[in-house]
């Protein structure tokens, strides 16, 4: 694995980003169950602008590594750029219950998400039924 991925981190750090993606996939092809190169991967693909690609990898780095805060801030963000917006809540909704609510980032995002859409939307006013006397 170590001369492959130092190709794949070198690739990258001199911004050939298919190349790295390339060289991942074979590395990944042999150690499967390495949740850093399968967030890596993703994140690669994310900075290619290719998020459907990085979503497979990303959701089984979070199956390997449950806890992984990076592994799932990119699925979160992998699936908002696809528009599946559920999928990305759902995937903050499981990672803070797992990690009691410590990841600041999802805190930071979820004030925005809320400053955003719920703040910006038109309060319903309420009226009260006039009872008769």
């Amino acid at each position: 694995m170590g001369r492959q991925f130092q190709q794949a981190i070198d690739s990258f750090q001199v911004g050939a980003l298919r190349e790295a993606a390339r060289l991942l996939e074979r590395t990944i092809a042999d150690y499967p169950d390495q949740a850093p190169l399968l967030w890596y991967l993703g994140g690669i693909y994310q900075d290619l602008g290719k998020p459907d690609l990085a979503i497979p990898h990303l959701r089984r780095a979070t199956q390997i590594a449950p806890k992984s805060e990076r592994a799932s801030l990119g699925l979160f963000h992998a699936l908002w750029d696809i528009d599946q917006i559920d999928a990305a809540l759902e995937e903050v909704k499981r990672f803070q219950l797992l990690t009691d609510w410590k990841c600041q980032d999802y805190l930071e995002i979820m004030a925005e998400i809320k400053e955003k859409w719920l703040d910006d939307k038109p309060k319903r006013h309420t009226t009260k039924k006039k009872t008769r006397s």
